[in-house]
């Protein structure tokens, strides 16, 4: 019981604040990581396609981009690409959210400019301690690129 008490305490914790884009097609799993992005204190914005994440890139100057790979339209690799060209995205560290995780689609996520891989499905406490750790790579279920 107190185990599950320290995770809920963790979880609930809020931390410095970062300015976090999702871009995701699958709505309610945005719905989900904007809650869980807000309560931990962050200041989120979200988009469900690249073409409109686009645009919020480039006038909310992100800390971190949460971009799906698997996106009909413009694919989370692709997307990436084009955020990285964005000298003002410079400081920006981009997270690739997919349910591809072979050593292929690592590469290719690593090729595109992601600094993180992050597998469907995956905890929020993981998402959680990257943030926390300064984007340390020290989750386990997160890859550092």
């Amino acid at each position: 019981m107190s185990h599950n008490r320290h995770e809920h305490d963790e979880f609930m914790q809020k931390h410095v604040n970062k300015k976090v884009l999702i871009i995701d097609d699958n709505v309610d799993l945005v719905k989900i990581l904007e809650i869980a992005f807000k309560t931990w204190g962050h200041e989120v914005r979200v988009a469900h396609d690249g073409f409109i994440g686009l645009e919020i890139a480039h006038e909310f100057v992100p800390d971190v981009a949460i971009i799906d790979i698997g996106m009909p339209g413009m694919d989370g690799y692709s997307l990436c690409k084009i955020l990285k060209r964005d000298p003002k995205l410079r400081n920006t560290i981009f997270i690739a959210e997919t349910g591809w995780g072979s050593p292929e689609h690592r590469r290719l996520s690593k090729e595109a400019g992601f600094v993180y891989h992050l597998v469907k499905p995956f905890k929020l406490c993981s998402l959680q301690q990257l943030m926390n750790d300064n984007m340390s790579g020290k989750s386990n279920e997160i890859t550092p690129l």
